[in-house]
């Protein structure tokens, strides 16, 4: 009778064990899928060149200093571009100053900004995950030549890519 005791009571404390631990499985998927979201990825092979930093620059059309609300990559046009979170297409457009565009938006309200594109591969709506091609760089636009202007916003602020941990991963790499 005492083993038949000491057997249920382990049963119980097994059934609440098991229940936790899906609770905590639960919890690390939800911050692995919280974490993929961020945009850490640098959104063009090879692009660690770097042509125009985040902050004040000199307007090469005005040759007045301005306020670079993103960073320029260096590449050639055509090469891909990737998406460098998780996230959701919320605009593609052609845009006078930026010429082709693509705004994704990613968890935690933040959004990713891709401009001057040769082309334009995904459509409001879609799904990617990081590393994901969805176009290609280009020089539309008012631009000088070939590059990607890059941009991360927090509702709608702007972040200095500088200031976000990991964000030199390029996001071709990317594990999925």
């Amino acid at each position: 009778l005492q083993n038949q005791k000491n057997a249920g009571l382990l049963l119980k404390q097994a059934g609440i064990i098991s229940s936790h631990l899906d609770s905590v499985l639960e919890m690390i998927n939800n911050n692995r899928k919280q974490v993929q979201a961020i945009p850490t990825g640098i959104p063009v092979n090879g692009g660690s060149l770097i042509i125009r930093g985040f902050g004040k620059v000199t307007d090469p059309f005005s040759g007045r200093k301005v306020f670079h609300e993103g960073i320029d990559f260096a590449g050639n046009e055509g090469e891909y571009v990737h998406a460098a979170g998780k996230g959701t297409v919320i605009k593609t457009k052609e845009d006078p100053i930026f010429g082709r565009i693509i705004k994704l938006r990613h968890g935690n309200n933040i959004e990713t900004f891709y401009a001057h594109l040769q082309s334009i591969k995904v459509v409001v709506n879609q799904k990617v995950e990081r590393g994901q091609i969805i176009g290609t760089l280009g020089n539309s636009g008012m631009s000088t030549g070939p590059h990607l202007h890059f941009e991360i916003r927090r509702e709608e602020n702007i972040l200095n890519p500088d200031n976000i941990p990991y964000f030199l991963t390029p996001a071709s790499n990317a594990v999925r």
